[in-house]
């Protein structure tokens, strides 16, 4: 068996001592941690490499990367029996099966079979049609809310077979996004 982690969409613009014992937990024990963009600091990927080793689906907020060989525009490899392919950004939801194998094989290049994604912060798990999709929000800025528990994904793959599970943490991490301010939402115009 193997154990993937997934996260995606964390903004740590300044990383200062990981994500929290809550997700340290779920990270121990996994063989590969799998980041579906949006990291932003290379200190975030140096952290999580702590546990596993680390491959990240490159975000439209992570151009400080560019040189980071962990950090591919696409992510595909082959493990225990399965393909797996990672992008950032992936247009979901298509509820037509063919729709999503043409958009499988436009990103990959191959069939996979299972596709994992961020972007919008939104958890996904979805069976469509051969096709696990994943989405594990995220632990940080889920949903775009700040100050909330977030999300992460916990993938298990044996023998050709994958089984994800969401987690849904109980603490929420304060992200802090300007220097050491707190982050202040500010909508009225």
């Amino acid at each position: 068996m193997v154990r993937v982690a997934i996260l995606a969409d964390t903004h740590l613009t300044s990383f200062d001592g990981g994500l929290g014992d809550e997700v340290a937990s779920y990270l121990q024990g996994v063989d590969l941690i799998l980041h579906a963009g949006d990291v932003y600091a290379a200190s975030a990927l140096d952290w999580l490499e702590t546990f596993a080793p680390v491959v990240v689906a490159r975000g439209n907020g992570d151009e400080t990367l560019d040189h980071d060989l962990r950090v591919k525009e696409v992510q595909l490899f082959h493990c225990a029996g399965i393909w797996i392919g990672a992008r950032h950004w992936f247009d979901y939801p298509l509820r037509d099966d063919a729709a999503i194998k043409e958009q499988v094989y436009a990103v990959f290049g191959r069939t996979v079979d299972v596709v994992v994604f961020g972007d919008t912060h939104v958890p996904v798990v979805d069976q469509n049609g051969s096709i696990l999709l994943v989405n594990p929000g995220s632990p940080t800025v889920p949903r775009m809310r700040l100050g909330v528990p977030g999300t992460i994904a916990l993938l298990e793959v044996t023998d050709g077979s994958a089984q994800v599970s969401l987690v849904h943490l109980q603490q929420a991490i304060r992200l802090k996004l300007f220097g050491n301010r707190e982050p202040r939402l500010n909508w009225a115009l």
